[in-house]
Parts: C-alpha cells; sequence; structure tokens
C-alpha cells in the first residue's frame, strides 16, 4: 500500500519491521527503489536480500539491474551479472534486455552486443534497448544496421524505437534516412496523436534544418507541450530566423522558464518581462550558472497595468534590441472577482487586454526589424488548457 502511494520510506520502516519477508516482498521494496530512488539502496537491499539467504528470481535481476543502469554502475552490474549466470537466468529475455541496458548506459557497447547475441529470443523491447543505447553513444551507422535487422527478423518498430533511433538521425543531418522513417511512422499510424514521436520527428527536421517539415508536424499536432513548444522555437534559432532579441513573457516559471533557458541555450537574447522580479531573477541566475555564455536580462511587467506595459515597452524600445520573437506568455487564472487599477477585471486585464496592448506597442518595431533583416517576425499567444473543449 505504502509503495503504490509513493510513501518509500513509510515502506521501508514496514518491510524492515518484518521477520522473514518472501521474495515478492524483497522485489517490491527493490523495485521501489529502482525506479524512484535513491538508486543505491535498491543495491544495497540486494546484498543484504543475498546476504539473509533468499534467492533472487528474474524479477529481482530485472529491478535491481535497472538501478545499475541509472547509476551507470559498472562494478556492481559486472556483478550481478555473474549472480545471474549462477542461477540459471542470465539468458531470460528479461534479464537479458535489463543487462543489456546496463551496459550500453555504461557505455560498454562490446560487452552489450555480446549479450544482444546470447540472446535466444529477442523481442521489441531487446531491440528498442539496443537501438536506443547505440543512440546514447552516437553510433549512427549501428543504429541504421540494428533498424535494418531488427525489420528482417520479423520484429516491427513501434512509437518506443522511432522515439529512441530519430535523436541520432537528427545529430546525423541524415534528412533522406529521416523522411523515410517518418513516412513509416505516416504508413503505420504511428504518428497519429502520438505527442512524443511527433516531438522527435520535429526535433529531427530542426537539426536537419528542415524548418518546412518541422513547421508542418508542428501545426498538425492537437495537443503540444513545454518540449514540443522549446524544440519548434529551437528549429527557427537552428535555421537562422531570429536575431538576436526574444522575448518571453512571463518567464518566471513554468513553460516560460523553460523557453528562456533553451533560446539562451541556443545563442538567443532573451529578456524576461516578469511580475516577480525575486522569481525572475532565480530563473536568469540559473540559466546563466548553467549556460555561462547566456544573455539573459529581467525587466519589471505588470500585465493588468497598462502603464507597467507602456513602461516595458519604452525601455525595451530604447535599448535599441532587435525584436523577432514575442512570446505572450503570462496569465491569471482562477482568482477571485477583483478590479486592476485599471478598473478592469483582473484576469481579462491580464490575460487578454495586457497582452494586446503590449504587442501593439512593439509591433512597429517587431515590423522594422523585419524589413531591415529580411527575417520575419512571430508573435506567439500561448493559451490554457482551461480552453479545451470550450
Amino acid at each position: 500500500m505504502y509503495i503504490s502511494c509513493g510513501e518509500i520510506e513509510s515502506a521501508r520502516l514496514a518491510f524492515d519491521d518484518l521477520l522473514q519477508p518472501s521474495v515478492f516482498l524483497w522485489n517490491a521494496m527493490i523495485r521501489a527503489y529502482a525506479w524512484n530512488g535513491p538508486f543505491g539502496r535498491a543495491v544495497e537491499l540486494y546484498q543484504r536480500m543475498l546476504d539473509t539467504g533468499i534467492e533472487p528470481n528474474k524479477f529481482t535481476f530485472l529491478f535491481v539491474l535497472k538501478a545499475c543502469s541509472a547509476m551507470e554502475a559498472l562494478a556492481d552490474g559486472i556483478l550481478i551479472h555473474e549472480h545471474a549466470k549462477k542461477a540459471g537466468l542470465e539468458l531470460d529475455v528479461f534479464v537479458s534486455t535489463a543487462l543489456l541496458d546496463m551496459y550500453l548506459k555504461c557505455g560498454c557497447l562490446e560487452d552489450a552486443h555480446e549479450v544482444f547475441c546470447r540472446m535466444p529470443q529477442k523481442d521489441v523491447v531487446a531491440w528498442n534497448a539496443l537501438v536506443s543505447g547505440y543512440t546514447l553513444n552516437g553510433r549512427y551507422q549501428e543504429v541504421v544496421r540494428c533498424l535494418l535487422q531488427m525489420q528482417r527478423t520479423g520484429n516491427i518498430p513501434n512509437p518506443s524505437t522511432i522515439v529512441a533511433l530519430l535523436p541520432i538521425v537528427g545529430q546525423a543531418k541524415a534528412l533522406i534516412q529521416g523522411k523515410s522513417i517518418h513516412a513509416f511512422c505516416i504508413r503505420r499510424r504511428i504518428d497519429k496523436g502520438d505527442v512524443l514521436v511527433n516531438t522527435a520527428l520535429l526535433d529531427m527536421y530542426g537539426k536537419s534544418e528542415c524548418l518546412v517539415c518541422a513547421r508542418r508536424i508542428f501545426d498538425s499536432m492537437s495537443f503540444r507541450n513545454e518540449v514540443t513548444w522549446s524544440e519548434m522555437i529551437g528549429c527557427y534559432t537552428l535555421c537562422g530566423r531570429m536575431a538576436e532579441a526574444l522575448q518571453i513573457f512571463s518567464g518566471s516559471s513554468g513553460i516560460g522558464a523553460e523557453t528562456a533557458r533553451v533560446m539562451a541555450l541556443r545563442g538567443a537574447h532573451v529578456i524576461i518581462g516578469a511580475r516577480n522580479m525575486e522569481a525572475a531573477n532565480v530563473v536568469k541566475e540559473n540559466i546563466q550558472q548553467s549556460i555561462p555564455s547566456a544573455k539573459v536580462d529581467v525587466s519589471k511587467l505588470e500585465l493588468s497595468l497598462q502603464k507597467s506595459a507602456r513602461a516595458f515597452a519604452d525601455r525595451f524600445i530604447e535599448r535599441n534590441l532587435p525584436l523577432n520573437i514575442l512570446i505572450n506568455n503570462a496569465s491569471v487564472m482562477n482568482c477571485p472577482y477583483k478590479l486592476s487599477e485599471d478598473g478592469i477585471e483582473m484576469q481579462f486585464a491580464t490575460n487578454h487586454l495586457g497582452h494586446f496592448l503590449l504587442t501593439n506597442l512593439l509591433l512597429e518595431k517587431m515590423k522594422n526589424i523585419a524589413k531591415e533583416s529580411g527575417i520575419e517576425g512571430r508573435i506567439v499567444n500561448l493559451s490554457s488548457v482551461a480552453h479545451i473543449g470550450i
């Protein structure tokens, strides 16, 4: 019960009170740590299990090897591999796949290949682990060969396969191969409504600098998460479709903060307009710590106040920075009824009139920059899940 509710420490206290836990309970506790962490405790508990004379089964090895993969604990993984051999479970499809994943995560490609070749049965999960491992280690040619061999053996790639292999296709800028994979997804309807597959395709096209295809996928998606938005904006940057300035409103939390981080990573000059300056400055500091070359500025902006929007626009125009992308993200939701200082209902003032006013104040600046640079400007107005179904 405690594990199902995510109360791992409470589960451990109850477990430690048991005189003779069954192998099922040992496995449940090891699995809880392997899935949720701390991963080292899964390995410690496994060793304690052996010390008490309990024989591990295939699920024990599956769970503890997952913890080793998460920690890239090669020495522990090799030891557990030997235990699996002695138990006669090395060739079990679940244990073999877990061993394969562990060696790949630790960068031991030869050992991983040896485990894979000895597997008597290779299901799509095992093939996916191999594809993912080669992708993780930057082995494009091996990924292509693996994909072809996988299909020759009658294993059909599934969404997990596609998501695993597309990153390295994009890194290799193998656009023809990427389009072939996309065509396969369409034929098999793998991409239909799958945000992970579509985001992976979008990323592949972006890295291959095929902005038209990336945008086509983005526009066709019925649901887009924060990663999707970040990838699409990143595509524009990679394809040289923005200059130095990017506006993120509000960038002090959530998707605004993540978008600011990604754009700074791609070399954009990010200006965060935020009502909460303290939170926005924390975001700025975090970005600059992780990306020393990042250009990030913070400016006060309270969109419920028209004078604040006008002051922000004046400060920006005075700096004479180019403006290529304006992202209106600030909002308030489910707030009690009250009026802004301008005498307008707060939610309407912030979510609608504030964005409209700010965009109007900066529109001429964006148009002029587009004419001078030849780079089309873009205004993004973020909606809310509250609008779904309306």
